[in-house]
């Protein structure tokens, strides 16, 4: 006997078989992550085995056999803990395992023999029938700071990076690395989302004290920032600004700077075990920076780094190094 696993992408309209290294899968079970997967089944060679994959079904990779027979094994995963995933044999009893480190590690878990008050080595056998994970009620998030995404000052700029502070921005830390589409960051990442005037930001990272996103296409003035992650945050003020630049830092605040073939120019010691060389006169390096204003053309929205066309800055700026004005070839 054996079975496949199926997955859909469209709510169910169509299926396509995902390639999982297993001949009978028993059970699948999501993470708090939603690409992240974990199955039971029988892997040639193996037996009955745990299996965990991060990229939505595309890989897998075995954790841990003989927990369970090969066409009895169930997997739960925490909906919201990452870290927490359960397995049992359906078949057997007292077999109960849990995960505390996402799957690396299972120990057998201590269930208590029955009924109340029987003779010990006379008492029943426990068995693990099914397992109901019950979810805290969440916090609503909470904002302390809305600020420029590099200098971490206050305010904000259209089309620019920005962090925003608090307390239970998020269930979990994720980034926007299995979320971009076409090239732009996506307006929700693992149920967090961020609307600034009204409008929705564009996520890259969350965590439960911070989040890192990139600002809508807002005008200049007052404007209203809220954090919707389970629930909704109460609206906080913020400012703002047509432009406000910024240059991200390294330690001992050095700017962000690489040559044009992205070699770090950045004071030799600065890295560990990286080999790096400071800036020269006559160096032509990049800044990293955020935050200069409008583009000619606008800059298509949510991409950090649009991979096709130039968007100059609107107004050309002037850079000063150690107080001599440096020439600028190229304004982004």
């Amino acid at each position: 006997m054996s079975s496949a696993l199926f997955k859909s992408t469209n709510g169910a309209s169509s299926f396509t078989q995902v390639n999982i290294p297993s001949d009978e899968v028993t059970s699948v079970s999501v993470g708090s992550v939603s690409s992240t997967l974990y199955a039971t089944g029988d892997v040639a060679g193996l037996g009955g085995t745990v299996l965990k994959s991060t990229d939505g079904g595309d890989t897998w990779t075995a954790l841990k056999n003989g927990l369970f027979g090969a066409i009895s094994g169930v997997v739960w995963a925490d909906p919201v803990d990452a870290s927490t995933v359960f397995v049992n044999d359906s078949l057997n009893v007292a077999s109960l395992y849990v995960s505390t480190d996402s799957g690396a590690h299972f120990n057998s878990s201590v269930l208590p023999q029955g009924p109340p008050g029987c003779v010990p080595g006379n008492c029943a056998r426990p068995s693990v029938i099914s397992l109901l994970i019950a979810a805290s009620i969440p916090q609503p998030p909470v904002i302390t700071s809305v600020v420029n995404g590099a200098s971490f000052q206050p305010g904000v700029v259209a089309n620019s990076w920005v962090t925003i502070q608090g307390a239970g921005l998020s269930p979990l830390t994720d980034d926007w690395s299995h979320s971009i589409v076409n090239g732009a960051l996506p307006a929700s990442l693992d149920t967090v989302s961020v609307t600034m005037g009204g409008k929705p930001a564009y996520v890259y990272y969350i965590s439960p004290g911070q989040l890192n996103v990139l600002a809508p296409d807002i005008p200049a003035g007052p404007v209203t920032v809220s954090v919707t992650a389970g629930g909704a945050s109460g609206s906080f003020a913020a400012t703002a600004s047509v432009s406000g630049p910024s240059f991200f830092a390294w330690p001992g605040n050095q700017a962000v700077a690489t040559r044009q073939d992205y070699s770090y120019a950045v004071k030799a010691g600065t890295f560990a075990g990286l080999t790096t060389i400071a800036a020269r006169p006559g160096d032509v390096i990049i800044l990293w920076a955020t935050g200069f204003g409008p583009t000619t053309p606008p800059a298509p929205l949510g991409m950090a780094t649009p991979s096709s066309g130039s968007y100059p800055t609107a107004s050309a700026p002037t850079i000063t190094i150690g107080g001599a004005t440096a020439v600028v070839y190229v304004r982004l």
